[in-house]
């Protein structure tokens, strides 16, 4: 707040009609998270791109409300279950001190607006790996104060890997403009028209897909419990949360460890880790059964199952 209200009389707004579509495309992308494949199993945010662009273009005191409505719109567009207050201003914060430092960072470095890719090749690239650094740090402390992990080891194992497509999708912005400055009117509208189409696909695949998959979860009669390469819940299904004792959005994000008994955790914990990694071990095409943690501390049998499920993302 103190950002925005510091700096926010030094921006630029005009032309009026431009910047408030950089707004409005970084909102839509940022809500319905729309992707773009860089490689196999990598993707780059489009939202991304037109943050980078507007920094460029607009400078970072005008991209601090376009940063502040992509964090708006991420926690209230599109989602199931509301945000809380809390979690809302979170993510518009982290976006306005990002943008603001990223952009900065590039003018500092000598960017300009008129882009000339072998003369912003620093600046262009310092302000990627600041955007990523003030971007996934705060991100980074925020899941370890919820999950009860570190917050190097969040970071380095979640949010690391992500740079290259920082650095590649602020080249990419980088020559959209420089096309666009080129190319005139009618090429900027087609450019601006796509991701309004990824969206839109996105949103149809979106719908289609939870509304099977949200079925399934909550109809089944047993407890289907999803976990990450890192053991940390991802989804806690309604028969999940009768058979534990414990809320799907309390529970979210923390670590499997939480519904197993310390006597047994590490011989569970390293079969599941095992089962990750190879597709084998104890757990390998077999029901077990053990036992479980309830979350009032009590034990009880569980018959367990488990697949490897393989996704886009």
């Amino acid at each position: 707040a103190l950002t925005l209200i510091v700096l926010l009389p030094r921006a630029t707004f005009v032309p009026v009609i431009p910047w408030l579509l950089l707004v409005f495309l970084s909102s839509l992308t940022s809500a319905f998270k729309v992707q773009l494949p860089i490689t196999t199993g990598s993707t780059m945010s489009v939202s991304y791109i037109v943050d980078i662009a507007s920094l460029i273009l607009r400078g970072p005191h005008a991209t601090m409300v376009v940063g502040a409505a992509s964090g708006w719109s991420q926690s209230t567009w599109n989602s199931q279950t509301p945000s809380p207050p809390y979690r809302t201003l979170f993510n518009m914060a982290v976006l306005v001190l990002t943008v603001e430092a990223a952009g900065q960072v590039y003018q500092r470095l000598g960017g300009a607006s008129q882009v000339e890719m072998t003369e912003i090749a620093v600046p262009l690239a310092g302000m990627a790996l600041t955007y990523f650094l003030v971007n996934t740090i705060p991100i980074a402390w925020a899941i370890a104060l919820t999950t009860n992990q570190s917050a190097w080891r969040v970071w380095k194992t979640d949010l690391l890997s992500s740079l290259p497509s920082y650095l590649l999708g602020a080249a990419a912005a980088a020559v959209v403009i420089q096309v666009t400055d080129r190319s005139g009117y009618w090429l900027t509208l087609l450019l601006a028209l796509f991701p309004l189409y990824l969206t839109y696909k996105m949103y149809r695949t979106g719908v289609e897909t939870e509304a099977r998959q949200g079925a399934i979860l909550e109809a089944a009669h047993d407890a289907i419990v999803t976990m990450d390469q890192n053991l940390n819940i991802r989804e806690f299904n309604p028969a999940a949360e009768r058979m534990f004792g414990y809320r799907r959005l309390d529970i979210l994000g923390r670590n499997i460890d939480l519904l197993l008994p310390p006597a047994d955790r590490a011989q569970y914990l390293a079969a599941l880790s095992e089962y990750q990694a190879t597709a084998g071990g104890p757990l390998a095409r077999r029901r077990l059964e053990l036992t479980g943690l309830k979350a009032d501390g009590n034990e009880f049998p569980v018959a367990l199952t488990v697949a490897r499920v393989r996704t886009a993302s």
